[in-house]
């Protein structure tokens, strides 16, 4: 299988307060290692940046999910 690496960048629609933002990090760890992918995540107030490494179709499959995500806006990507 291929490995690929994305980077995408998005907004909050809201603040994310520090609770909120602890479920979403044990959210992202979770579906992380059963899916045997890996990356990072970083917020910064209102705005996060991710790089998801793992198999094409999965890294694919993440994202497509990610975005459908109502709470998010002015998404960003690159590809590598």
């Amino acid at each position: 299988m291929r490995k690929v690496r994305l980077v995408y960048t998005n907004t909050s629609n809201e603040k994310v307060d520090l609770t909120e933002l602890k479920n979403i990090h044990e959210t992202v760890r979770k579906n992380s290692n059963e899916i045997n992918e890996s990356g990072i995540l970083i917020f910064s107030n209102i705005y996060f940046l991710q790089c998801l490494e793992g198999e094409k179709e999965i890294v694919n499959s993440v994202y497509e999910k990610i975005t459908k995500n109502q709470r998010h806006k002015n998404w960003g990507t690159l590809r590598l």
